[in-house]
């Protein structure tokens, strides 16, 4: 029993990237109304690389926590050294004495992940733990599964703790005024050449090769908005992204490249003040979505369809029907998937459904 003195101390478990952590943002509402006025403490994983981004670059400054704490990852690790690294853990975890963990891992958990983390959060005197049973799991033929996020609050709730209906969670990123000012200050070093124009986000990178549209698509899509609705693209993505956006800024001959030059809330800043975004399933796809920002995204097929999909309503979502769907590759040779979306159509589609937001009275 705690006593009415000591503050409850609740360790977040989650890992993955930008999108898998925009994801778990309904849960940690739910969770911060649940418990209240305690300290909250996130365990995460950090890639060795310099380049990969955590999920402290999403959630530092927002408010969500008292305190990051990290474990080593790395593509180069085995199963059996990334247990390891869990392990490494134990002291600290054990000094810290948490009472509660909540756990908020992707859907895409095995079980036999799901057993060890038990015996390790456990082993550290961890004794009331959400989120780690209620794993919904839907037949593969049904059309729509549930959406990841609502995946992810479907396990809090089966422990107990409310959350909003399936469909209607809200994503608060809690921007501040660093990040205004930032974004403020890097537009005015640019000029004002996107003044009085339709800002649009491009977003053509994604980390696995398997959800990349082409190049070319994403310069025939922007040469043709350009050129009748008059739009100033803004380039989004990592500093792998950069040159790629070049390429695009120089066959549009106009626009911004923020890839690699802002932050990820800074990235989340800038996204909101975009007419809508165009882009693969990526993390700014998820930012975009998360401010509000209407989504025109372009899916593979390698997943089940809507669980990643831009959460709420107004989005647009190209994805063709195929054989090898829910292939789950990260690479694809011929990639036919997204090969059958083709820019005319996406364009067509922008026209029909954003033309409050093209020509508006």
């Amino acid at each position: 029993m705690i006593g009415s003195t000591k503050k409850l101390k609740v360790l977040v478990f989650h890992i993955g990237q930008i999108g898998d952590s925009v994801m778990i943002l309904p849960a940690l509402q739910a969770v911060k109304n649940h418990f209240g006025d305690a300290e909250y403490t996130l365990l995460t994983d950090r890639f060795l690389t310099s380049d990969r981004i955590s999920s402290a670059h999403l959630f530092a400054g927002a408010g969500f926590f008292d305190r990051f704490l990290f474990f080593p990852k790395s593509t180069r690790l085995n199963a059996l050294l990334q247990a390891v690294s869990l392990i490494w853990l134990v002291p600290r975890l054990w000094l810290l004495q948490f009472h509660v963990l909540v756990y908020l891992t992707p859907s895409r958990r095995s079980r036999r992940q799901i057993d060890r983390d038990r015996r390790l959060f456990r082993l550290v005197g961890i004794r009331d733990i959400y989120g780690m049973d209620g794993y919904v799991r839907r037949s593969e033929d049904e059309a729509m599964p549930l959406h990841e996020a609502d995946l992810i609050l479907a396990r809090l709730k089966a422990d107990g703790i409310p959350v909003p209906p399936e469909g209607a969670a809200e994503f608060h990123l809690n921007l501040g005024q660093d990040e205004k000012k930032f974004v403020d200050d890097w537009f005015q070093s640019l000029g004002h050449q996107h003044s009085g124009k339709i800002v649009v986000a491009f977003a053509p990178g994604a980390k696995m090769q398997a959800k990349r549209w082409d190049v070319a698509c994403f310069s025939t899509l922007g040469l043709r908005l350009i050129k009748k609705y008059d739009i100033f693209p803004i380039v989004f993505g990592g500093s792998q992204d950069r040159e790629l956006a070049q390429m695009l800024l120089q066959s549009w001959r106009r626009g911004y490249n923020a890839a690699g030059v802002l932050s990820v809330r800074q990235t989340a800043e800038a996204l909101s003040r975009c007419a809508f975004y165009i882009g693969n399933d990526s993390g700014p796809m998820h930012l975009a979505a998360a401010v509000n920002t209407r989504c025109v995204a372009i899916f593979s097929a390698r997943d089940a369809q809507g669980k990643w999909h831009p959460y709420g309503a107004g989005h647009l979502v190209f994805r063709s029907r195929i054989k090898c769907e829910g292939c789950l590759l990260e690479y694809c040779e011929h990639r036919s998937c997204l090969r059958r979306i083709k820019p005319l159509v996406v364009f067509r589609a922008i026209e029909s459904e954003l033309q409050d937001i093209l020509a508006p009275d």
